[in-house]
């Protein structure tokens, strides 16, 4: 997986996939960390994800006595057994603090210091070791450089059974003893208690429940689905306390000083790996322009928004009207709003954007276009703004023109924002909704159980259907069969004016590829979007390659699709193939459908979409199919009836 992230994105660093189980995760962070440090990359990308895809897993934790009997993970709580498996993914963007500052980056946390090790040899395997515990923990404080006495936050392991927690609270509580005498002044918990215990994305869990917890400075109850605490824990002689009750995360004052926020994270993987980190909260120097008003030229400043489709653009601009209604003092000011939405966020064919001066005039607008009302949308073709409108396009962006320059992005030109941030304002990042995908499932459905030979294929037919094929279904018909079921997109290519075609062949390259890649409208591949881009294998592209060139009755070069790699190129090849003359299909021979002997031809019964005469079917297709149709089975031929009928009306007697 981590391979494939690199090649989709591009990342030429250090790319590896980590397993120390429970704490996979969390080591992928220190090791992103360490890279960073030994100046191996710039900036990386670190998590974990863990899917269960088959119940053999959960009975193998249920007889190995792993899984809790009554499927709760009772964190620091009475009578835990065992944990629940839980599901996630997470990933964490790390860069050096100067460089994100100087980026203008929206930093969540600061991480001060990393540390791991092994337990060794202990009582058995997959037995913690809370001595190996309490090393890893005062290595990360000491790389950290700061007293634990600050730390106010403790995001635990806490898998909730009745050995591993008491173990971790003694490896923490030896650490945090060393240094001071208080009791119950640092808040304890476990994002398992909530969400169940993700395996090889623990880590990542449990770092960004603490990025959240920071982020709204709030302190999140652990659910111990327990009255009592685990009596094996002595919490109250102890630094900790358990978090039950959602409240304000203080900043702590330790010898009269205010410290920031800063948790420690611990992970441990049932082999023995201990991982431990300690975050900081990151405090902005100056606020940044929280008074909500622009600070652009020209009065204003382009918000645009973009989607795949008009039901999510419209969910686009709900979304982040929402947000800003609830978030009306959370330090974003708008020209930050602008530059992330600018510079933070994909162009899609539909289109909306709004020149406004004040954060209510962008909520009035935003309103306005989500009830529909106003022309701030647009479906643009997939194509960029052309060679003439270059030097206008220029010197709208150095006067930062807002209102010309949303109507002409909305048109459908595509250009670099960054003109418009060069007046030493210098805007940041901020959070903001991302996009509103569709949520569609993608069920994975069992394959139907193919037939033993061709008697069993003509067994299986019902018995009253009276249209036989004359002959078996072999290759080349099914490749002829291809033929024919395009014949009637070639009949409209060749009747469709010269510059209509390129664009027509280009929509029935995009369907052939959704059907190969599983597709489904309104979501077809772009016209632009580089046909390995969406994940196409050297399996799918030959089969596409071969698809269209049986449809088309064409012959393309085998580097084709390297050479012309996206739909729009492709399709203007494929122009160049096509015969103008070849494209107006010929009359073939007549139809010929065999009958069953035992029913008169003319014997029609409605309702029965197969028993047919000659002269009905040549009222349902006018025009002559090739003589191929003799070389189909039954359902072929129904395939064609339905597609013909469903354009006639018919009135018989």
């Amino acid at each position: 997986m981590a391979n494939r992230v690199s090649y989709h994105l591009n990342f030429s660093g250090p790319s590896l996939s980590v397993d120390t189980a429970c704490s996979s995760s969390l080591y992928a962070i220190h090791l992103a960390c360490e890279s960073i440090l030994r100046r191996e990359c710039d900036m990386a990308v670190a998590g974990g994800v863990n899917l269960s895809m088959h119940p053999a897993k959960y009975v193998t934790l249920c007889m190995s006595q792993f899984a809790a009997s009554d499927g709760r993970c009772r964190s620091f709580g009475e009578g835990g057994d065992g944990y629940v498996p839980g599901e996630g993914v997470g990933a964490v963007f790390l860069k050096p603090l100067r460089k994100a500052v100087e980026a203008g980056d929206h930093i969540y946390a600061v991480v001060r210091g990393t540390a791991v090790n092994h337990d060794g040899k202990t009582q058995g395997y997959s037995v913690p070791n809370p001595v190996a515990q309490s090393e890893v923990i005062r290595a990360a404080m000491t790389k950290a450089d700061i007293h634990p006495r600050t730390i106010s936050c403790v995001e635990a392991h806490g898998t909730g059974t009745a050995l591993g927690d008491p173990i971790e609270i003694t490896g923490l509580s030896d650490v945090y003893e060393e240094y001071t005498s208080e009791r119950q002044y640092c808040s304890i918990g476990s994002v398992k208690s909530n969400i169940g215990h993700p395996e090889a994305a623990a880590g990542i869990a449990q770092m960004t429940k603490v990025l959240l917890q920071m982020k709204h400075q709030s302190l999140v109850p652990s659910l111990m689905h327990s009255k009592r605490m685990n009596p094996n824990i002595d919490f109250e002689n102890s630094p900790f306390f358990v978090q039950q009750t959602l409240e304000r995360w203080e900043q702590p004052i330790v010898q009269n000083t205010v410290c920031p926020r800063r948790a420690g994270v611990s992970s441990f993987g049932a082999g023995g790996v201990n991982v431990h980190i300690v975050l900081e909260e990151y405090a902005t120097e100056n606020g940044n322009n929280k008074k909500g008003e622009t600070r652009g030229r020209g009065g204003s400043v382009v918000i645009p928004l973009s989607a795949k489709t008009r039901e999510n653009l419209r969910t686009y601009a709900d979304q982040l009207k929402t947000f800003l209604n609830r978030n009306n003092t959370n330090g974003s000011g708008l020209e930050d709003i602008s530059y992330t939405l600018q510079m933070g966020r994909e162009a899609m064919p539909f289109r909306a954007a709004f020149a406004v001066s004040t954060r209510d005039e962008l909520i009035e607008k935003l309103d306005a276009y989500i009830r529909k009302e106003g022309d701030a949308e647009r479906k643009i073709p997939s194509s960029g703004t052309r060679a003439e409108e270059t030097v206008y396009l220029e010197n709208l962006l150095r006067k930062g023109m807002s209102t010309e320059l949303a109507e002409i992005w909305t048109k459908g030109a595509d250009f670099e924002w960054d003109p418009l941030h060069t007046n030493g304002n210098n805007p940041r990042r901020v959070s903001l909704p991302t996009y509103p995908f569709s949520k569609e499932r993608y069920w994975v459905f069992g394959a139907e159980e193919p037939s033993d030979s061709s008697e069993d294929r003509k067994s299986s037919l019902p018995d009253s259907d009276p249209i036989r094929a004359d002959v078996e279904e072999t290759d080349a018909a099914r490749v002829k069969k291809q033929s024919v079921l395009a014949f009637d997109f070639l009949e409209e290519l060749a009747d469709a004016p010269d510059e209509e075609q390129e664009e027509m062949l280009a929509e029935f390259l995009q369907e052939k590829l959704g059907d190969i890649l599983g597709f489904a409208p309104p979501n077809l591949p772009d016209f632009d979007q580089g046909f390995f881009e969406m994940g196409m294998e050297s399996l799918q592209v030959a089969q596409f390659q071969s698809n269209i060139e049986k449809d088309l009755g064409v012959k393309t070069s085998d580097t084709a699709i390297f050479d012309y790699p996206n739909i729009r190129a492709f399709s203007g090849y494929l122009m160049t193939l096509i015969s103008y003359d070849e494209l107006d299909i010929p009359d073939t021979e007549p139809l010929s459908v065999t009958l069953d002997s035992d029913t008169p031809k003319d014997d029609f019964q409605a309702g029965d979409p197969y028993n047919v005469s000659q002269e009905e079917l040549n009222l349902l297709i006018p025009d002559p199919l090739p003589g191929e149709i003799r070389n189909m089975n039954v359902e072929e031929v129904e395939k064609i009836l339905e597609s013909e009928i469903s354009g006639l009306k018919l009135y018989m007697d």
